[in-house]
């Protein structure tokens, strides 16, 4: 069931993060990767850290060093009018004002709520990260 941006921020609030799911077709290319990527690194940790993390060494220093947002290439089963980002960085943000300010400077026309996983839902457990979802404010206001 894809999720409107209403329901990501319900989820969110609630603390149901365990309802965001993959769509089948995208579950079956997440669980096809991860096999892919632990034959070629030995581990996902392993391919962040060299392949997804090794552009920070390259950061302009704005914001907060050592950080890079991305697309989510394996993106939960969200409508199309949404985009799913991640924030990888060394080091983990508590502060949500901190990353909400970020994020303003990132997609600043954009509406967004985000979210860290507990532990026990994350797939890269040693390598902090954020969900962060988008849309234009016009869309829900």
């Amino acid at each position: 069931m894809k999720l409107n941006f209403y329901q990501i921020a319900e989820f969110i609030e609630k603390d149901q993060l365990d309802l965001f799911v993959r769509s089948d077709s995208g579950e079956k290319f997440y669980q096809d990767s991860m096999i892919k990527i632990r034959e070629e690194y030995g581990s996902v940790s392993k391919y962040i850290t060299e392949v997804i993390l090794h552009p920070l060494t390259l950061t302009e220093g704005k914001a907060k060093p050592n950080v890079l947002f991305v697309k989510n290439d394996y993106p939960y089963d969200v409508n199309e009018d949404i985009d799913h980002y991640l924030i990888w960085s060394f080091e983990p943000w508590k502060d949500d004002e901190e990353i909400s300010s970020y994020l303003r400077e990132k997609i600043p026309d954009d509406k967004f709520v985000f979210f860290e996983n507990p532990i026990h839902l994350r797939s890269v457990k040693d390598i902090f990260h954020i969900h962060v979802f988008s849309t234009k404010k016009e869309l829900y206001p």
